[in-house]
């Protein structure tokens, strides 16, 4: 039942045969090209190599289309590892695209209604000579701009010059990706993935220094020798980075790859419709994977959202466990999908509040909550009425000159205060600011 195959990059081989069949030319003439004669006979036709940068996909209707949307770009093609579950190391030789093509490209992109533009390469920075220009270039010609770049990039292996540029872009005009997908030494030899641990979290620690980098952090579970213990201990390694977010993603057996083929060096039971996702491996069990699952619903909402920062730190210090359980801990709450925030923040405060002090808690949730870009409604349950609140709200309103949102935190004698003219930081929140009741004196 299937007609064609088509072989290779799209830009060159999808192209060549819709050509042919419009032009109405001997399908033997197109590239790339798999198909049955009119006798059933399976032919292949050349497959060439292209070294060369693909026909650009932008255009009006292109751009017009956008409207907020990501946009994407490539500047390499290709990966120069091989990680085994990862399709982009077997695709050809790997090469750099045309830097002046890929600036004309920007500009474009730089000039539409996207509000992020991504760039597809699996490592953005294999190349830091090639990165370097690009980033430069991004620094130099799209600082004032309300947009953002997202690269993929290898932490271990950043050089100098490109930590420098990072560490002077403006804040918020670049969003990094970083996979460290297990801190499990003998996982990362298994799947052959060769990364330096300590200089990977070495440089995160120094791109986070300045605070003008939005950084995502990447977690793979069900991969090789990665128990729910090991997992359990990367998850918390990764987490003490303190990353914008940390994204666990479940590994997906994709055809083609090393750990598709494989069958006796990667046991696994995996889904047979797509996307492949990991059913089970002789390391852990549908329940255990289940479970960080679950985990993972927790993480999104309370930490991935930005929501809930001090609520955590709080938490962990509080109850002193790890991240993990922590999350895992929070994951047993029934229906946590497809709530509302202030849903969200009742089951928090609900889940939590028998095992610390209640009004400790409340007070720590309402400062997350007022900490928001977003003015919302304060669940009932946690306030209550403090006969001092105009003055001190009209205080630090004269003091900083804007409207300002605050909390009185009586467990501690101390006020929490966000004022409105502040810039947002990384995670989208505002970064309050503590003061002694103490020491301040309301007038009569």
């Amino acid at each position: 039942f299937i007609d064609f195959i088509s072989c290779g990059e799209g830009e060159w081989s999808f192209s060549s045969l819709i050509n042919c069949l419009s032009e109405k030319k001997d399908l033997t003439d197109s590239e790339g090209l798999i198909f049955r004669d009119s006798e059933g006979n399976i032919i292949k036709t050349n497959l060439n190599s292209h070294n060369e940068m693909p026909p650009s996909p932008y255009c009006d209707e292109y751009f017009n289309a956008l409207n907020g949307r990501i946009a994407y770009i490539e500047a390499s093609r290709g990966c120069p590892y091989r990680c085994s579950y990862c399709l982009s190391g077997n695709v050809g030789k790997f090469r750099l695209f045309d830097i002046e093509a890929i600036k004309q490209c920007l500009i474009l992109l730089a000039s539409s209604s996207t509000k992020t533009v991504k760039f597809v390469d699996r490592t953005f920075n294999a190349s830091y000579k090639h990165a370097n220009l690009i980033l430069e270039f991004i620094r130099e010609n799209f600082a004032d701009r309300r947009i953002c770049f997202h690269f993929e990039i290898a932490a271990d292996i950043l050089h100098e010059e490109t930590i420098s540029i990072l560490q002077n872009m403006p804040k918020g005009l670049v969003q990094l990706e970083i996979g460290i997908q297990s801190f499990n030494e003998k996982t990362l030899s298994h799947i052959n993935r060769k990364t330096d641990l300590n200089k990977l979290c070495y440089n995160i620690k120094r791109l986070q220094f300045n605070k003008n980098l939005h950084i995502h952090t990447d977690l793979i579970a069900g991969l090789s020798y990665e128990t729910l213990e090991s997992f359990k201990e990367s998850f918390n390694k990764a987490f003490a980075l303190n990353s914008d977010m940390l994204q666990l993603g479940f590994l997906k057996l994709l055809n083609g790859s090393s750990m598709k083929e494989d069958k006796e060096k990667y046991p696994s039971e995996h889904s047979s419709e797509p996307p492949y996702e990991i059913i089970s491996n002789p390391w852990l069990s549908p329940n255990e994977l289940y479970e960080i699952k679950c985990c993972e619903t927790a993480l999104d909402k309370l930490y991935n959202s930005g929501r809930f920062i001090l609520t955590i730190n709080y938490l962990l210090n509080e109850l002193n466990i790890s991240p993990f359980d922590l999350f895992r801990n929070f994951s047993y709450v029934n229906n946590l999908t497809g709530i509302s925030l202030t849903e969200l923040t009742d089951k928090l405060y609900s889940h939590f509040s028998p095992f610390c002090s209640n009004e400790e808690l409340k007070e720590v949730i309402l400062c997350d909550l007022i900490s928001l870009k977003s003015n919302i409604k304060l669940p009932q349950q946690l306030t209550s009425y403090d006969k001092n609140y105009k003055k001190f709200k009209k205080f630090f309103s004269e003091k900083f000159k804007c409207n300002v949102k605050i909390v009185i935190l009586n467990s501690c004698s101390k006020i929490y205060v966000v004022p409105e003219n502040l810039s947002l930081n990384t995670r989208g929140r505002y970064e309050g600011l503590y003061y002694s009741i103490n020491e301040i004196e309301l007038k009569p």
